[in-house]
């Protein structure tokens, strides 16, 4: 059921007069979610496939595998060695801040230092479930990340 409700919602997203007003899939498999979420009782049987914990850490997977080696190679392994010492860097130093400066939880701290690090949200949720930190921590760790995203868009922009 889910899988035809995604390939209606792609055809639907590829009709001429969706395209002309901007509804791509996604933004139509948000209101179409929001909808049924909102408006129809699901039945049990269908509650598990809509479970998103898992569709959001198959995509962060997918998307790492998708990361196209060919532009990895050409960086050369110097750069691709930067990459690795800012990233783990990043996260030590805000795992450590977390921890001994600021007292936080061992698992929060996990969760912020991969949220900051790595690849922001997505990062976060991946982080915060494999290591089964609380929600709150996860929720709070997605809105310093997009927080401190949008304050340094319009930050380095202007002092650029």
């Amino acid at each position: 059921m889910l899988f035809v409700l995604s390939v209606l919602i792609n055809i639907f997203s590829a009709w001429k007069w969706a395209g002309q007003y901007g509804i791509e899939a996604p933004l139509a498999a948000l209101v179409l979610g929001l909808f049924i979420g909102n408006l129809v009782k699901i039945p049990v049987w269908f509650d598990a496939a809509l479970r998103t914990e898992l569709y959001v850490k198959t995509g962060i997977v997918l998307m790492g595998a998708t990361l196209p080696f060919t532009m990895v190679v050409k960086a050369g392994p110097v750069a691709f060695l930067q990459a690795t010492i800012i990233a783990v860097a990043t996260f030590l130093i805000i795992y450590f801040t977390a921890t001994k400066w600021l007292g936080l939880d061992k698992r929060f701290a996990a969760t912020l230092g991969a949220g900051g690090s790595i690849c922001g949200v997505s990062a976060a949720i991946a982080m915060g479930s494999s290591i089964k930190t609380k929600k709150e921590h996860v929720s709070i760790t997605i809105s310093l990340v997009v927080i401190y995203a949008i304050v340094f868009i319009f930050l380095l922009s202007f002092l650029i």
